[in-house]
């Protein structure tokens, strides 16, 4: 079986109907939030748009397990899946998304499962102090490993023994980041 994955940036979509599984990235948005015990953060996310155009069901499992940001866990940064409320263009923040942050932050994992033709929408964030210790960090795109640009970015290796073929292209500063995050696989 051969299926063919895509990734975009928002606005330059190239069309793959009925040839595998399309990422849509979209631009960055940005919240302030306060934990449980009242310390202030940054939330930087994007949304991102999976259409599953192949005729099987396929499951995307993200995980951002401790560990993956080596070197930049210093500076407080996490990166977290988001739920699609999260995503949907002109939503408004409510007290109850901002509430329900932190259990991510401390959990960071998601799966989708998508039928053949179906599309999830949600979000990818990164969450670090507010002020930042010396940088933010946002993410940038979602995608399939063999096709995320990696020119120019320091390469984070995930946590050992876990599979993934997904990765997410982030920025700090005037470096670039590229983890691994996850899996997407036929069947659920």
């Amino acid at each position: 079986m051969l299926v063919l994955f895509s990734c975009s940036p928002r606005g330059s979509e190239i069309p793959l109907l009925n040839s595998g599984v399309q990422f849509s990235n979209d631009i960055n948005r940005g919240v302030s939030f306060e934990n449980p015990e009242g310390e202030s953060f940054n939330l930087r996310y994007i949304p991102v748009r999976v259409q599953n155009d192949t005729t099987i069901s396929i499951t995307i499992d993200l995980y951002f397990p401790k560990g993956y940001l080596s070197g930049f866990e210093d500076e407080g940064f996490r990166v977290i899946p988001l739920e699609r409320q999260w995503a949907v263009n002109g939503v408004d923040i409510t007290k109850a998304m901002i509430a329900e942050l932190w259990p991510t932050v401390l959990q960071p994992t998601m799966s989708l499962t998508l039928d053949p033709g179906e599309e999830a929408l949600f979000g990818l964030g990164a969450v670090y102090p507010k002020p930042a210790v010396s940088r933010g960090l946002l993410p940038k795109t979602l995608g399939f490993e063999t096709q995320t640009d990696t020119s120019g970015c320091l390469l984070l290796r995930g946590a050992d023994g876990v599979a993934s073929n997904l990765s997410l292209r982030l920025k700090t500063g005037d470096q670039c980041l590229v983890i691994p995050c996850g899996s997407l696989r036929a069947g659920n």
